[in-house]
């Protein structure tokens, strides 16, 4: 996630998410540590020659409440993200694609609360000023009220299979064509450890302004159901950030 309030990229709407009902998950749990983990942190050599069965595709999984995941990004920024579990959500986004999911996330910027639908997609946001929940604002100006004709953006697509492609136009208006191809399996040393991962790659074509175009990479971990790196290749700068820990709060 980039650290500019809110990702990059992603389209901010706003809706009454808050006090939503917990939703029932069909998915199976996801893992409590990651089964394919080559090294932890305090390793520095990796054994290649290790042989690691990797399916060409994976299913979503349900993750546990209280997941905590730790973060720094190649501006030096570092924040907490921490899983408050499934919601059923009135939102748009999440009756099309269930089930949301919120997080919360405690940085330099505040504290913040994520929504998303059902393949990892934001839809909402707001922060806390003082323990009293506002509207997110971005560059001092409030989040857009919704729009009907808005269109949402798939970042994943289960299940989640290695070759596949697709394009979609989300945003309102001209919007943004996204173009998704699922790379293949990567091996990917963070701060948190090496990790075997599915590498996504982004396009996002700005209709408006092609000079707004940007690219990015997803580095998806499917036992426990996160992403454990993501390069941002926007404006105002290119930027990496990186899992440094994994933990369960409860």
């Amino acid at each position: 996630m980039v650290k500019l309030g809110l990702p990059l990229g992603l389209s901010v709407i706003f809706c009454l998410c808050v006090g939503a009902n917990p939703a029932e998950i069909s998915w199976p749990p996801c893992a409590s540590a990651p089964f394919r983990v080559l090294s932890p942190p305090s390793t520095a050599a990796v054994d290649d020659s290790a042989s690691v069965s990797l399916p060409s595709r994976v299913e979503p999984c349900a993750i546990k409440p209280g997941l905590t995941l730790e973060w720094i990004n190649s501006a030096g920024a570092r924040w907490v993200e921490t899983f408050m579990g499934y919601h059923d959500d009135p939102n748009p986004a999440c009756v099309a694609k269930p089930p949301c999911s919120e997080w919360r996330e405690d940085g330099d910027n505040g504290t913040w609360f994520y929504f998303y639908d059902g393949d990892r997609n934001l839809y909402h946001s707001y922060r806390t000023r003082c323990g009293v929940p506002c509207i997110a604002q971005i560059a001092g100006q409030p989040s857009p009220a919704p729009d009907p004709q808005h269109r949402f953006a798939k970042r994943l697509r289960w299940p989640l299979t290695i070759g596949d492609e697709w394009t979609n136009d989300y945003g309102s208006g001209p919007g943004i064509r996204r173009e998704v191809r699922v790379v293949g399996w990567e091996k990917v040393r963070v701060p948190a450890g090496t990790f075997q991962v599915i590498h996504i790659r982004l396009h996002n074509n700005v209709i408006r302004d092609r000079r707004l175009s940007y690219g990015q990479d997803l580095y998806y971990e499917p036992d426990i159901g996160i992403f454990v790196k993501i390069y941002f290749g926007g404006f105002p700068q290119a930027r990496t950030s990186e899992l440094t820990a994994i933990r369960n709060s409860i």
